[in-house]
């Protein structure tokens, strides 16, 4: 007896038909080519060498070497009684603050460089038995010897030349700290440079040559440097606050 098969369904008819389609598909157009193509053929991208990146990003980042500074100042500010001694640091720049401290024989001002304005911070007391016609030769006299800013905060070290640091914070125009004690320096000694290094400041001196560092919230100096035979211009700590520069 003839056995006799069963008929396919219309819907396996067209799903054969479907897949005998993407064969052929797929056998003459290969995946990476697009059906219609009216353009240049797609380049495939090229590996990137790391050294040829740092060379084209160097040559884009490149300046010249050569700094330009101006012949010309942009402002000029007036400073009468500014003492001309070689071993004095009478000017500083703040950065938090953006204010230049200018010592000017006794007095210290604040000129802010965003609105211009000047400031008087401070005047010291003269002795008793000074003139008002006073000069920086008189042993008598108190003047500023040296101002310093505190790199991170509204502080400002002024050294005297009757061996005391004053502390100020600017933004409330106070005295904080007094440093240095008058038994260690002799009676005419003076401070003619000051560093910060956190809340350390290294003091320089002139009679003694010695170097006196001190923390500022302890009373007294924590360290002395005797290494120069005469008075000290500058100082300066290395930005890891490791090493002290003196001169």
């Amino acid at each position: 007896q003839q056995r006799r098969l069963p008929k396919r369904s219309n819907q396996q008819a067209q799903s054969n038909s479907s897949r005998k389609t993407l064969e052929l598909l797929e056998h003459f157009m290969p995946q990476n080519r697009r059906i219609y193509n009216f353009g240049v053929k797609t380049l495939k991208p090229r590996p990137i060498d790391p050294s040829d990146l740092a060379r084209q990003i160097e040559a884009l980042t490149i300046t010249s070497k050569e700094r330009y500074i101006s012949s010309t100042p942009e402002r000029i500010l007036d400073a009468p009684d500014l003492i001309d001694d070689f071993y004095l640091n009478l000017i500083d720049w703040g950065k938090p603050t953006n204010m230049i401290a200018v010592a000017l024989m006794n007095c210290v001002f604040l000129w802010d460089d965003n609105s211009g304005n000047v400031t008087k911070l401070l005047e010291l007391k003269q002795p008793t038995n000074t003139n008002d016609d006073f000069e920086e030769d008189d042993e008598h006299v108190h003047y500023v010897s040296s101002v310093a800013w505190h790199s991170k905060s509204p502080y400002l070290a002024i050294g005297t030349s009757y061996q005391q640091v004053h502390i100020y914070d600017v933004n409330q125009q106070t005295c904080k700290r007094k440093l240095i004690s008058d038994t260690m320096l002799d009676d005419d000694d003076r401070i003619p440079c000051l560093a910060w290094n956190q809340n350390v400041i290294a003091c320089g001196t002139r009679n003694s040559g010695d170097i006196l560092v001190y923390d500022v919230r302890q009373k007294d100096c924590i360290i002395k440097f005797q290494s120069h035979g005469q008075e000290i211009c500058g100082l300066k700590w290395c930005p890891n606050g490791r090493y002290l520069a003196s001169g």
